[in-house]
């Protein structure tokens, strides 16, 4: 795991490589101190990083971050560019040579076991560059595709075939899961809450009617109930909880409308869901 204690004090242990003046009469405890706090006046673009036009160089769009802060923390700052240009720059770790190994266990097989070092370092390099160039091909390759990824192979039909040798029901496993149940009509609980105008009363409510779609038959005119809030009307005949639908046929369209729980319930029960809800009329219970 990264340790900047760690890193900093590595990189400022004798012989240093750090120029700047004010570090050679600087103890440890100082240079970390002043690391922090540059780095916080980096995290926060404090002077000397509050200038915009730093924020939009090319090399942070590009990912250069060693460039970045050699042009603009190196001079700035005592202690923080001269870390930043280190850890951020070409990684040096053992990846690299684990990725040759395991491209010249590949080249040196059978008759060629003997080949000369110029050789075998030619030819791995020849071997990683097709298979990154290959790598790359299949990337843009599957970002070109749908973006739900939609993608089916042979791979899957192998796989598939597999999972029915072993008397697996392929097509059960196809079928979108039932994750929410709805009863279309006004439930005994609902004839007592609709009267209660407090916060938790309108949770279950909209818990129970949220996201749903229908159609007004009325204005052809498709509508989901939103998902923010109900409307609470005063009143003793007609006052209650009522469902807020907002249209769903045009995005640039705002218009809502309030519905009653009763019509609410019989519009959804006549409109097909989205898959993975089952709705439940009265004389099917």
């Amino acid at each position: 795991m990264f340790n900047p204690v760690k890193v900093v004090t590595r990189l400022h242990a004798p012989p240093c490589a750090n120029t700047n003046p004010a570090i050679s009469s600087m103890l440890i405890p100082e240079i970390l101190d002043t690391f922090w706090n540059e780095f916080k006046a980096f995290q926060q673009r404090l002077y000397p990083f509050d200038a915009a036009s730093r924020w939009l160089s090319v090399d942070i769009v590009n990912g250069n971050s060693y460039l970045w802060h050699e042009k603009y923390s190196m001079r700035t700052t005592k202690v923080l560019g001269y870390v930043a240009c280190r850890v951020t720059s070409k990684l040096c770790g053992i990846g690299a040579a684990e990725r040759s190994w395991g491209a010249v266990k590949q080249i040196k097989t059978g008759k060629r076991s003997h080949l000369s070092g110029t050789s075998t370092e030619k030819r791995s390099i020849l071997f990683v560059s097709a298979k990154v160039t290959h790598s790359r091909i299949k990337s843009d390759r599957l970002e070109g595709l749908d973006a739900r990824g939609d993608t089916f192979g042979d791979d899957d039909i192998n796989f598939n075939s597999q999972l029915e040798k072993f008397g697996v029901d392929m097509a059960a496993l196809k079928n979108v899961p039932i994750q929410r149940i709805f009863r279309a009509w006004v439930e005994d609980w609902e004839e007592e809450a609709r009267k209660k105008n407090d916060c938790v009363t309108e949770a279950k409510l909209l818990a129970k009617y949220k996201g749903l779609i229908f159609c007004d038959p009325d204005t052809d005119l498709a509508f989901k109930v939103w998902e923010q809030n109900l409307e609470f009307r005063r009143g003793r005949g007609d006052g209650g909880w009522y469902v807020i639908g907002e249209c769903a046929d045009d995005p640039d369209n705002v218009q809502t409308e309030a519905f009653t729980l009763e019509i609410a319930c019989q519009l959804i029960g006549e409109t097909k869901q989205e898959e993975g809800i089952l709705v439940i009329k009265q004389d099917e219970e």
